[in-house]
C-alpha cells in the first residue's frame, strides 16, 4: 500500500491512504488501520518522514475486549516515541 503497489486502482490506493491518517505534524504523518478478530486485537501502519517510513505491527492478547482494544494504540505510540520515529504530542 505504501508504494502504491496493490492490484487495485492507484487512485483507490491513495484515497485508502488518506482515510488512515491518524494524526500529522509539519514534518510527519502516521497512518494507521486497527482491527480484531476474537481476542487478538491489532493496530498497523507507518509513520512517513522525509527521509522514508517507519513500519508498524502491533499484535496484542485482548482478553477483556473492552477495556483492552484502546491500548493498542498507546502502546505503539509509546514504543514508537521510544525510538524517535513518533514526535511526543
Amino acid at each position: 500500500l505504501y508504494l502504491n503497489e496493490l492490484p487495485f486502482d492507484e487512485a483507490d490506493q491513495r484515497l485508502v491512504k488518506d482515510i488512515m491518517i491518524v494524526k500529522a505534524g509539519k514534518e510527519w504523518i502516521l497512518r494507521a488501520k486497527s482491527g480484531w478478530e476474537g481476542q487478538i486485537g491489532w493496530w498497523v501502519g507507518w509513520v512517513e518522514w522525509s527521509n522514508g517510513p517507519v513500519f508498524f505491527a502491533l499484535n496484542i492478547d485482548t482478553p477483556n475486549r473492552l477495556e483492552d482494544l484502546h491500548k493498542r494504540e498507546a502502546i505503539t505510540r509509546q514504543v514508537l516515541q521510544s525510538i524517535n520515529a513518533l514526535p511526543k504530542n
